[in-house]
């Protein structure tokens, strides 16, 4: 199950081991990835010990999604076309990130 948490009190509310968090569908528009990589990394920087697993959603962005790539986002999901998710994928793989893709 995929929980959507859009801050850092959604997190310490429903945070426990093997979890896979991400942000609200559409939120990466008005909250911003900046916004959004700093709720990872405090999920990185408070909870080490825990397995778990953020996901960037950046919606039908192809732009956000190499900008989050480039941010050192590892798991990533695109809304978009399959022509541009198949392009995408190629930079994922050089990145080493997981790029997933939902219509």
């Amino acid at each position: 199950m995929i929980f959507e948490v859009s801050n850092i009190d959604e997190i310490k509310e429903i945070i426990q081991d093997n979890i896979t968090l991400k942000n609200p569908d559409q939120s990466i528009h008005y909250l911003g990835l900046g916004y959004i990589k700093a709720l990872e990394d405090f999920i990185c920087d408070n909870y080490k010990d825990l397995n778990i697993k953020f996901i960037c959603d950046c919606d039908d962005d192809p732009a956000l999604v190499q900008a989050a790539m480039r941010m050192g986002f590892k798991n990533i999901m695109f809304k978009g076309s399959v022509e541009y998710f198949e392009k995408l994928q190629q930079i994922a793989d050089k990145c080493q990130a997981n790029l997933s893709h939902s219509s």
